[in-house]
């Protein structure tokens, strides 16, 4: 290493050392840092490396340990608008980094555990300045706003921002400029807002694991917004929690776009029903199908919770239609939980054949019709011979059997042989009532499986 690159070095950890002096620590035990002397800081240490660079311009590449860290913050409070590095930038302060070899590959900016009242991210310096822009291990930001024309010409590489907290922040579209560069979110809880009104998103968008509108629900400016946005490529909302339904209106959606195990909590806003038909339409239009029914069963479910009556407004006009969604709520959840079914199939075969062996215990229940003992299979006339007519385990069997038979519906009784017939017109109701039952169920469950699988 150069003697150069060796001042150079000291000097930045004088410059380092300064900003995390005990003098700055306040009572949160953060260092206190103003966003004026932050940038001064950048333009300092951008100076020095210019010096290298023009001197000695295989020194950075060969060496890249001297700028690793350089623009690495650790508990610091301040603000940070990358405006004034821009401007320094594009009069030629810091070096004119394109006319040389591409050092900007060693300049991460990395917060970790910051707190951030601003982070403004607009107006480009028009020269590969940095690596990336990374937010992370519990750093909070109040405002943040990251703008289009900043994003333009790629003085950053990426923007990284993980498990931060941030209250509000916004996507500002300057012009025809687009957000050009991978940003991604993860861990990450967005407080009060999240905008991105008609942004232009041409590079990969990754949110995973992260919460919006948490904590304010109820407050009416805290929404999610990418009305009229447009995403070019890739785009990903992964096993995130939006606790106020997104509105994605007249947006453009990637055919790579996924909402993989994301969870959507709010079905009883006004907005709820319209902002899941948008995502429904936008779903069905990339051709993903299973995200389309996801949302088409929000939608529903938002209906039944804002606009349709409640359960016990019998004579309202649309009460079949309240009642029909929340039948279908109770019994496979509008088409999203495919063992629900299944398991009310169940509970309704086990309900009745309680009820067949209470009616039996009266000798009003199963009895065998010796006329069809012929027509049975040999299983089944083994509990209806004499020896076994007063046989605990042969009387449940034949409840258990009658039960079963109807549980299948129609089909149940075209299987049925006839030996065990009902003893009392209480066992005839409630035969026809679980058929009844039992094929609407079945209807449930083949409709959800023609649905997922296109039959």
């Amino acid at each position: 290493m150069s003697v150069e690159a060796i001042g150079i070095k000291q000097e930045i950890n004088r410059l380092r050392k300064e900003l995390h002096s005990e003098k700055r620590l306040n009572a949160e035990g953060y260092f206190q840092v103003s966003e004026k002397e932050l940038t001064e800081y950048f333009l300092k240490c951008l100076r020095l490396f210019r010096d290298l660079n023009e001197k000695y311009p295989d020194e950075l590449l060969n060496n890249s340990k001297i700028a690793e860290n350089v623009f690495r913050f650790e508990r610091i409070k301040s603000s940070f608008l990358f405006k004034g590095i821009a401007r320094a930038a594009r009069n030629h302060e810091t070096g004119d980094w394109n006319s040389l070899k591409s050092p900007y590959k060693l300049f991460p900016i990395i917060f970790s555990d910051c707190r951030l009242d601003e982070c403004i991210l607009e107006e480009s310096a028009k020269a590969h300045l940095f690596a990336s822009f990374q937010l992370e291990n519990n750093s909070s930001v109040g405002r943040a706003k990251f703008s289009s024309d900043f994003f333009e010409m790629r003085c950053i590489g990426k923007i990284s921002v993980r498990n931060c907290l941030i209250e509000n922040i916004s996507f500002s579209m300057i012009g025809s400029s687009a957000f050009r560069i991978p940003i991604s979110f993860y861990d990450c809880i967005f407080k009060y807002g999240f905008f991105a009104n008609a942004a232009h998103f041409s590079a990969p968008l990754t949110m995973k694991g992260c919460s919006f509108n948490q904590d304010d629900q109820s407050n009416p400016s805290a929404k999610v917004i990418f009305n009229n946005a447009e995403f070019s490529t890739s785009t990903e909302f992964s096993e995130c929690n939006f606790y106020t339904s997104p509105k994605f209106h007249e947006a453009k959606m990637h055919s790579d776009t996924s909402f993989h195990l994301t969870n959507f909590h709010d079905v009883s806003s006004d907005a709820a029903e319209g902002d899941y038909r948008a995502l429904k339409q936008l779903m069905h239009g990339t051709g993903a199908e299973n995200e389309a029914l996801k949302f088409h069963a929000l939608e529903m479910e938002s209906r039944k919770n804002t606009v349709l009556p409640k359960i016990t407004q019998v004579f309202h006009r649309e009460f079949p239609a309240s009642l029909s969604s929340h039948f279908l709520k109770i019994f496979n959840d509008y088409g999203r939980n495919y063992f629900l079914p299944w398991y009310w199939l169940l509970w309704f075969t086990g309900v009745f054949f309680v009820l067949y062996s209470a009616l039996g215990v009266f000798d009003m229940g199963v009895s065998c019709n010796l006329k069809k003992f012929g027509d049975a299979e040999l299983w089944l006339q083994s509990y209806c011979q004499a020896e076994m007519l007063n046989d605990p385990f042969a009387f449940l069997m034949r409840n258990f059997v009658y039960a079963s038979h109807r549980a299948f519906g129609p089909l149940g009784l075209v299987l049925d042989s006839g030996l065990l017939s009902a003893n009392s017109g209480w066992v005839k109701f409630l035969s026809f009532t679980q058929v009844i039952f039992s094929s609407i169920i079945w209807y449930l469950i083949i409709i959800q499986l023609r649905r997922q699988f296109k039959l």
